[in-house]
């Protein structure tokens, strides 16, 4: 209520309610967000900030009547903690997930909040972002949620698939993303501990009449997920191993069809998820970083997890030092068993040894917690010069973006 005495309200882009103890009754304070003239995102964080329906549909009338300049949506609360009216306007991203120690399933697709943001805003949305678990109860609402169309939407982002079985699953998000040519980026979400993943139905890609996903930029998902909807448009591709016994050939009938394609020659950025299973070992990391270094020739910036099995530093940096224009590494965790630790820094050094243009290398800590950053300098010859180590303040899904 402070706010309201001075012109901070009136400057506040980001509203950020994360709700934690008793919600008064008047709360949320409907004056000082009717000020907010200027509020670009909406963050609703551990419970429903609302104490009743009434309370929400006087802020939902507050922020479409006084915030014009609204249109991105976050919402990371349990399930059903919002009133069914929820349908604000005018919205251009929403995240919808819900994260806890004790359940991380996701539930966006059958929550009638979200239902009602996303048939409020279907004109205007050009991202729609799911990144929690999806079980088979909950995918099964994907086959009412693809029959809706969203004529601007860019982005499509789901989380990780948990025994999903059902066929029709599969046919109805490939109808969605056949039915939306404007997607530039699609992400397919699977376990790294699991071999469950959603599967595009192939028959669907087959039957279409108009090209699919022809503006597509950026594709990250199983191998076996995405290798009938690859385009040479492609400026990022990611990709992951999660535990299956086949990825090995999964991953082989991937290169086959971009063989068949030439190459993917726009590609910039490149990601690699490892898996836990027995396959997950430096001979297929080596096998598919051996394949997409000729395949996609430009890549500049590479991110990844390195094999928990053979990862020494000389096979690391021979794996790496195969793109030739790479320019920034970044791996998730640098976690490699005694006897073979890898020093972060000499490592950096030998992979700026073999490609001229790397400057930067950077790395999660053992703990998985502090962010590593190698800066490579070199001098007008490209010759390598110094490198200097720190640890910035800043998340490694921040600085990798």
């Amino acid at each position: 209520m402070s706010l309201l005495g001075t012109t901070l309200a009136l400057r506040i882009e980001k509203l950020e309610l994360i709700t934690d103890a008793p919600i008064p009754s008047q709360w949320p304070p409907l004056n000082v967000v009717k000020h907010m003239k200027n509020l670009r995102i909406l963050t609703l964080q551990e419970a429903s900030p609302f104490a009743g329906e009434r309370q929400q549909q006087q802020f939902v009338a507050a922020i479409a009547s006084c915030c014009p300049k609204l249109e991105e949506i976050e919402v990371d609360l349990p399930p059903e903690a919002l009133g069914d009216e929820f349908g604000l306007q005018g919205i251009r991203k929403v995240r919808w997930t819900y994260s806890s120690d004790i359940n991380s399933l996701s539930i966006p697709f059958s929550d009638r909040a979200c239902r009602c943001l996303l048939l409020a805003s279907q004109t205007t949305l050009t991202h729609i972002c799911f990144p929690g678990d999806i079980d088979d109860f909950e995918a099964e609402h994907i086959i009412s949620f693809s029959t809706l169309h969203f004529p601007a939407l860019q982005s499509l982002v789901l989380g990780t698939w948990i025994d999903v079985d059902s066929p029709e699953i599969p046919t109805a998000l490939t109808r969605f993303l056949v039915a939306h040519p404007t997607l530039t980026e699609v992400c397919l979400g699977y376990s790294a501990d699991d071999e469950y993943r959603i599967e595009l139905d192939p028959s669907v890609l087959h039957a279409a009449t108009t090209p699919i996903l022809p503006a597509l930029q950026r594709l990250k998902g199983h191998p076996a997920s995405i290798r009938d909807i690859v385009a040479r448009s492609l400026t990022t591709l990611e990709l992951g191993s999660g535990q299956d016994p086949n990825v090995r050939f999964d991953f082989a009938d991937l290169f086959d069809v971009l063989r068949g394609m030439g190459s993917l020659p726009n590609v910039k950025k490149l990601g690699y998820c490892a898996g836990v299973s027995a396959e997950d070992d430096m001979d297929l990391f080596s096998m598919c970083m051996d394949a997409l270094s000729t395949l996609c020739p430009q890549v500049e910036v590479w991110v990844g997890d390195l094999p928990r099995i053979g990862t020494t530093l000389w096979s690391l940096v021979e794996v790496l030092s195969k793109f030739a224009n790479l320019r920034m590494v970044f791996v998730r965790l640098w976690d490699v068993p005694a006897p073979h630790n890898l020093s972060v820094l000499d490592g950096a050094r030998a992979l700026a040894d073999q490609c001229p243009h790397l400057e930067r290398f950077v790395s999660k800590n053992e703990s998985g917690e502090g962010v590593l950053v190698i800066r490579i300098l070199r001098n007008e010859d490209g010759r390598m010069t110094s490198t200097t180590l720190r640890e910035e303040d800043i998340t490694f899904e921040e600085i990798s973006a």
